[in-house]
């Protein structure tokens, strides 16, 4: 008898949202003859006993501390069963494959979308596939005598060739908090060129499920979960092609779903909808749009490719203000040869837009960039004689909390930079008086908050005791350490 069963592990901690990418996979394996089971290590809990009895263990990993946590992970696995191949996909994994496969706990590396390609590894494992290895496109894997070969790239896949998905593969008691923020992915890929991210190497080619099969996928969650609040749609660019955003708007209408719903957008795409268009959205339910603004200086916005103008962004404003649609900006600091004039410019802008725009604009964060594998401003730090990680574990500890200080700035600028972010995280823009009743029902949130205005006002981001504080309490709290 063959064996059909199949580990998907989604490795992390903090917030608890439905693990997109091993779902769609999930789905994926349902529908051609195995049976995936999903492991979220923030809502299950698992031993060496879960791995006995499977074809593969197959993990999904981001740069950063889903390393951390899927080699441990991998460790028992590897422990309970030594002949199962361990099969590592994702960003990561796409954009340093041999990198990753070099790792003991790793046989095989999936590059760029897995559903296809893990289907074929899979087979291939079963005994009823390709022969080789070397027959399957899109991995990197090592030989018996320990070399690493990689073979060509695969083809991007039919988005609508994925049936609805198969929420029923999670655990049933794991994610009360879907019917208030249930997130949802409708395309993939980004056509645009940002300096800082990683789609321009890895998912460049922008695609989307069809606007009928998007809303009947939501049809059949709201009739099984009943959506209350808001679908967030993950996409990087939901907007990118009008006539499948409108088109989703419009079913969403005539099929009566009523809940809410936000997506993510470039400056320049959403200024292309007209009034007509907008007020649809409006009608539809859109209640926000995400949108990377990154900086309030001219030479910093053309230098890293973003494609709009300062009087964009006015504009768009003007246009979200007009129909209640509010805008939700993230900004990032740290660019290679930014100023503090480039700094200043972006921090008035935000106070600009707060001002003539109030509630129809918000700050999500101002991030403090983290150069990424695969980017232009990584390869621009490396040239620079940036130290980036030469091995897996070495990417485990690497994010927004825990980065190498660029080359392009100076030790006390790079602290000022992090406190920058974690003032940005707080609602630093308003004028919040200390009380006693906030501080029952906040907690150390409402100190936050308030040493978050003090400095935002101030510009003083300098000697940010309260900040060392705050981040050792969350480490200790979320139990992160080194492998």
């Amino acid at each position: 008898m063959k064996n059909n069963r199949v580990m998907l592990v989604y490795a992390d901690k903090g917030q608890v949202t439905i693990p997109q990418g091993i779902l769609h996979l999930g789905t994926y394996l349902v529908q051609n003859g195995f049976e995936p089971v999903l492991l979220d290590t923030r809502v299950s809990k698992f031993s060496p006993d879960s791995f006995k009895g499977l074809l593969a263990l197959g993990i999904s990993a981001m740069t950063g501390y889903q390393i951390h946590e899927s080699l441990k992970v991998c460790e028992i696995a590897r422990s309970t069963s030594k002949e199962m191949p361990i099969i590592w996909g994702g960003i990561h994994p796409t954009i340093l494959p041999e990198q990753t496969v070099a790792h003991p706990f790793v046989d095989i590396a999936i590059r760029g979308e897995g559903e296809q390609t893990l289907l074929e590894v899979l087979r291939h494992f079963r005994g009823d596939g390709s022969s080789s290895l070397a027959d399957i496109k899109g991995i990197s894997y090592k030989t018996p005598d320990g070399k690493i070969l990689s073979t060509p790239e695969r083809e991007l896949i039919d988005l609508d060739s994925i049936e609805p998905l198969r929420y029923d593969l999670l655990s049933s008691s794991g994610y009360s908090n879907t019917n208030n923020y249930f997130p949802y992915i409708a395309s993939r890929g980004c056509p645009f060129r940002c300096t800082f991210c990683y789609n321009r190497g890895l998912n460049s080619t922008w695609r989307h499920r069809s606007a009928e099969n998007v809303v009947n996928d939501l049809k059949i969650v709201n009739a099984k979960y009943g959506l209350k609040r808001s679908v967030h749609m993950l996409d990087d660019n939901f907007f990118t092609n009008k006539k499948f955003a409108c088109t989703v708007a419009d079913l969403k209408l005539k099929n009566n779903l009523d809940f809410e719903w936000n997506g993510s957008s470039t400056i320049k795409a959403f200024l292309r909808y007209n009034s007509e268009e907008l007020e649809l959205f409006k009608k539809a339910g859109l209640k926000f749009v995400r949108f990377g603004a990154e900086s309030g200086s001219p030479k910093i916005i053309k230098q890293i490719r973003k494609n709009f103008t300062l009087e964009d962004t006015y504009q768009l404003l003007e246009k979200c203000k007009q129909h209640e649609i509010m805008a939700v900006f993230s900004f990032m600091t740290g660019f290679p040869d930014e100023t503090d004039e480039d700094r200043r410019q972006t921090f008035d802008l935000i106070d600009s837009l707060r001002s003539k725009f109030g509630s129809y604009f918000s700050v999500k964060t101002l991030w403090r960039l983290v150069p990424y594998p695969g980017t232009d401003v990584m390869a621009e730090a490396l040239a620079r004689g940036y130290p980036s990680p030469s091995t897996l574990e070495g990417w485990a500890g690497y994010g927004f909390t825990n980065t190498p200080r660029f080359p392009w700035t100076s030790r006390s600028e790079f602290r000022r930079l992090e406190t920058i972010n974690h003032v940005t995280r707080y609602p630093f823009m308003e004028s919040t008086r200390f009380s006693l009743k906030a501080l029952r029902e906040k907690g150390a949130d409402h100190l936050w908050e308030l040493a978050s205005q003090f400095r935002w006002k101030r510009r003083f981001f300098s000697f940010p005791l309260e900040w060392k504080i705050r981040s050792a309490w969350i480490q200790k709290k979320m139990g992160r350490g080194s492998i």
